[in-house]
């Protein structure tokens, strides 16, 4: 529970804040709450075995059961008619690792004026605050200039999860509030009329509301969460974000040239992206920044130097092959300056032949196979015969030659 832009001395908006709920707690004396408890009405955070004759534990139950029933009434008639909202899934993401026991997935929020204009309460796992505009871009995952505002009204809703529920909520909250009146030589008397209590209790709220553990413990958290969510997921609006996910550096020939393309892959984060981009060629202690007249987006135009004397010499039985070794940083810039950049390594290797091995002298290389041998002849198989051709027949006489 706290206003917006809180600081270590209690606002008008705490002042009137600890109003209504002075005033809470005297309707409820008005219509009975502050009876003693009954069975009926016996809370389970109150529960104590008390003797029959013991009175003072009687009392301590009494007391208990009337603070819980001021609570009650007062929250129950702050969140009458109000729309309440789940966080944004991007929200709960990013907010999760940090409120690991807050169960955000239950927890709601909304808009609620029956409290002074900046304030926040938070009842457990609802958060009530009054701007409806900031509710509208915690429920759109809009820009937000004030996360700290959130940041500890969910940092209440962890101390309600691990506290065990509402009522134990409840009970701490006035517990505190009495042991910080306590340092100071006061106490509350649940004994009196419930205009009395609500006249001393406005007086004794202003003055401790800043001492009670539970919120400087709230306001310690939503600063370091603030601090973390600064370097990974807030970008340059004020949303939330996914936090940049580095995946792989790939490496692609530049068409028609020995150059080649870097491009660093990654996913999510606050663009546009830019990119740096350092190599560290074999034989050289350390990285060389590459110049960005080279560099277009997240893409590197690299001519991977190819010195002799540096290379390493692979050699099998059939080629000799220069090796060099390429150790590639690049850095992934994103629109917020505040955000952490995504570092991808990379180590690339690039051979080139430098000669074929010879075959030893008097040692034949590498013959083609010999063609195989022509068939050998088998016994040869007579072939078709023509039939004979057909006897001529009778032919007519010659003439005789005509004497002229």
């Amino acid at each position: 529970m706290t206003p917006v832009n809180a600081t270590t001395t209690p606002s008008e908006p705490i002042r009137r804040g600890a109003a209504l709920l002075v005033g809470a707690m005297a309707i409820a004396g008005a219509v009975g709450w502050l009876a003693p408890a009954t069975a009926a009405r016996a809370f389970q955070a109150c529960a104590m075995n008390c003797a029959a004759t013991d009175a003072a534990c009687r009392a301590a139950v009494a007391a208990c059961e009337t603070k819980i029933h001021a609570y009650n009434l007062y929250m129950d008639q702050l969140g009458a008619g109000v729309a309440r909202y789940g966080l944004p899934a991007v929200t709960r993401t990013i907010l999760g690792p940090h409120y690991p026991q807050a169960n955000l997935g239950s927890y709601r929020f909304g808009f609620a004026d029956r409290q002074p204009p900046g304030n926040a309460m938070t009842d457990c796992f609802t958060s009530y605050f009054n701007n409806q505009q900031y509710v509208e871009r915690l429920r759109t995952a809009g820009a937000n200039t004030n996360w700290n505002w959130l940041l500890h009204e969910v940092a209440h809703a962890e101390q309600c999860a691990v506290g065990g529920g509402r009522e134990r909520y409840a009970r701490r909250w006035w517990d505190e509030l009495e042991a910080a009146l306590a340092a100071q030589g006061r106490r509350v008397d649940f004994t009196q009329p419930p205009q009395a209590l609500a006249e001393q209790m406005g007086a004794f709220y202003l003055q401790v509301h800043d001492a009670m553990p539970m919120e400087r413990a709230a306001t310690a958290k939503a600063g370091n969460v603030r601090t973390a969510l600064n370097r990974c997921c807030i970008d340059r609006d004020g949303r939330p974000m996914l936090p940049i996910k580095a995946l792989s550096i790939e490496d692609r020939p530049d068409a028609g040239g020995s150059r080649h393309i870097l491009a660093a892959k990654v996913e999510h984060g606050d663009p546009p992206l830019t990119s740096r981009w350092r190599i560290r060629n074999p034989g050289e202690p350390g990285f060389t920044d590459q110049p960005q007249s080279l560099i277009h987006g997240l893409e590197l135009l690299w001519t991977p130097k190819k010195d002799p004397a540096k290379a390493e010499r692979i050699a099998n039985a059939i080629e000799t092959r220069h090796v060099w070794r390429y150790e590639v940083e690049a850095d992934v810039v994103q629109r917020n300056p505040a955000l952490a950049p995504a570092r991808l390594t990379k180590t690339i290797i690039v051979s080139e032949r430098t000669s074929l091995a010879k075959p030893p002298t008097g040692v034949k290389g590498p013959q083609l196979p010999a063609p195989p041998p022509p068939p050998l002849p088998g016994p040869s198989i007579p072939g078709p015969t023509k039939p004979p051709l057909p006897a001529p027949g009778p032919q007519a006489p010659k003439k005789p030659p005509t004497n002229p």
